[in-house]
């Protein structure tokens, strides 16, 4: 699942740390659709404030989304259209992990300038995550109460409150320390 911007392309950067991972991703970018909901005379500033002219970035997660969780993968990667994977096993090392930590639903590599402190940080960045499909199954992307919260932090308090089959809730955290980095968007 890639989300985009209306009218934005993927640095050939990205797409080749796609195209050099040691499993296979099958790409799916979308748009944000555009949806006018300004009304006459709103203030220019508020218009800018908003973005008036296009969707959240939820509703394309969410469009993603339901598209995802039609194919038979067990596992559902996430990945903002600026990140560059810094080695070929990056998908595969996320994969395992899942695969040997049943109670993690969610597992991020970090592209953010911050030192993690705790790999299950309080804080899991949206810009790379590797979800199991069950977790998306049931999951709606939001936007929060007033459409402005930080998507990232209620995707880490909501998964987070999740109850778990085996009891417990189910958990997201980084991989490790790596950090992949980002580029320009154009």
């Amino acid at each position: 699942m890639m989300p985009l911007g209306d009218g934005q392309t993927i640095d050939p950067k990205v797409l080749d740390s796609i195209a050099m991972q040691s499993v296979v991703i099958q790409l799916m970018p979308l748009s944000r659709p555009i949806e006018h909901f300004e009304f006459k005379g709103m203030d220019d500033v508020f218009k800018k404030k908003i973005r008036t002219n296009r969707k959240s970035i939820s509703t394309t997660r969410n469009a993603l989304k339901a598209l995802a969780v039609t194919k038979a993968q067990k596992y559902i990667l996430h990945i903002d259209s600026d990140v560059v994977f810094t080695s070929n096993h990056d998908v595969e090392d996320m994969i395992r992990f899942l695969d040997t930590n049943p109670k993690v639903g969610v597992v991020g590599l970090n592209t953010k300038d911050i030192e993690l402190k705790t790999l299950a940080a309080s804080h899991v960045s949206m810009a790379c995550l590797l979800f199991r499909k069950e977790i998306l199954l049931n999951y709606e992307f939001h936007n929060g109460k007033y459409q402005r919260d930080c998507n990232c932090q209620m995707l880490t308090n909501d998964l987070r409150k999740i109850p778990h089959p085996d009891g417990g809730f189910w958990e997201i955290q980084y991989l490790d320390n790596r950090k992949l980095y980002e580029v320009v968007r154009i």
